[in-house]
């Protein structure tokens, strides 16, 4: 079996985190014996390359946007790779209708072609209709869809205005976590995990890890963790991530006199060292809203399985694929990012997880038992090569 993946971004050096998703999913086809190769049509680099990332062959093109001539070259570039590989599946990362520039050349030189469909990319009601009938196109002659969550399948439903037939080429296929990642921080306890990191011991943790950007809700986070600083002294909350409301993120915490409970870190470069902060945690939070107008919403949320997979509580918001990866009263709760008494919602369900420790240590067990099952990269390759084989 030979696939090729397709996305605009993937990790490199430089920026471990881009699309690290595609590259996790590479990593477990290979490990299940695929032959696999990647595409990456947006790079940084001026001009094509290839190499070799962690074991994965990866073809870099440089951004072309509506640059013709670059596109041209870029197809003529694409056009050799699949001929000489014969590869038995195209897989394209998200619903992109920048596609189209190579979609013939996907569908005419690869045996079956899919699109993952991760969440935003399949909401349409603010896609012009050159964009929406490119989508729908590209979809309808398409081979498979792989869906990331039972909601990012509705959005793709109501894009593809899916029929009968459609029915039967599309696919709910969870996204997981790496469990190799993982498995050094699940077997460190919490204490020497936060002794490495230099983490307070008896700290009561709240963690973030994502982009400083409107739709992940940290605002409302902070504002949870205001009213909790007179209910518990040793709370502290660390959000790890870059974006454009750092700044305002931080004058919040100074208006409302967290700052010394709140610490900004920008970017981890080691998974392992990552996991730990995971483990380190005492409750993983991320309140993701859906903002239709912008593209914006939670298709799945990776990194709420990677805490469950480390036994960690999850407080998040429930738009979007949120309620896929928590389920509210077992591994966690949801909460309504757009209710005006949100952050005092939050602030109560931490603060029981901090005062009822048999509740706490019944959904961090929940958590850890159920996870490994469902939510792995292995599953869902393991799932997409069953399709194929139908």
């Amino acid at each position: 079996m030979k696939i090729l993946s397709v996305s605009f971004g993937y990790p490199s050096e430089a920026y471990r985190v881009k699309y690290l998703f595609t590259h996790e999913q590479a990593k477990a086809f290979k490990n299940h014996g695929v032959d696999i190769e990647v595409l990456d049509l947006s790079s940084e680099s001026i001009k094509y390359n290839n190499e070799i990332f962690e074991d994965i062959k990866v073809h870099r093109f440089i951004k072309t946007g509506k640059n013709i001539p670059a596109i041209l070259k870029n197809r003529k570039l694409i056009k050799k790779i699949l001929i000489s590989s014969g590869f038995d599946l195209v897989l394209l990362s998200f619903i992109n209708y920048q596609y189209i520039a190579y979609f013939d050349l996907f569908k005419r030189y690869s045996l079956q072609l899919a699109f993952t469909a991760h969440g935003a990319d399949a909401m349409s009601m603010y896609d012009n209709f050159i964009i929406k009938f490119i989508k729908r196109h590209m979809l309808k002659t398409i081979d498979y869809v792989y869906s990331v969550s039972e909601y990012t399948d509705t959005l793709v439903s109501v894009l593809q205005r899916r029929n009968i037939e459609d029915c039967y080429k599309s696919y709910v296929v969870y996204n997981g976590v790496n469990e190799q990642k993982l498995l050094k921080a699940k077997s460190t306890s919490r204490e020497d995990c936060r002794k490495e990191l230099g983490i307070e011991v008896n700290s009561f943790v709240v963690l973030a890890v994502c982009d400083l950007i409107e739709r992940k809700g940290l605002d409302i986070l902070i504002n949870a963790i205001g009213i909790l600083k007179n209910h518990i002294s040793s709370i502290r909350i660390i959000i790890i991530g870059r974006g454009e409301e750092e700044d305002a993120l931080k004058t919040q915490a100074n208006t409302l006199g967290i700052e010394k409970n709140i610490e900004f870190i920008s970017y981890i470069e080691s998974d392992e060292l990552l996991s730990k902060y995971f483990k380190a945690s005492n409750v993983y939070s991320m309140i993701s809203k859906t903002i239709y107008e912008l593209h914006a919403t939670e298709g799945f949320g990776i990194s709420f399985v990677e805490a469950s997979y480390l036994g960690v509580p999850v407080v998040a918001g429930n738009n979007g694929g949120s309620s896929t990866a928590v389920k509210h009263g077992l591994t966690g709760f949801l909460v309504d990012p757009y209710d005006k008494k949100c952050s005092v919602t939050i602030s109560n369900y931490i603060k029981n997880l901090f005062e009822d420790k048999v509740l706490y240590e019944d959904m961090s067990s929940n958590a850890i038992q159920s996870t490994p099952r469902v939510f792995t990269w292995s599953n869902n390759v393991v799932k997409i090569l069953e399709t194929l084989k139908k």
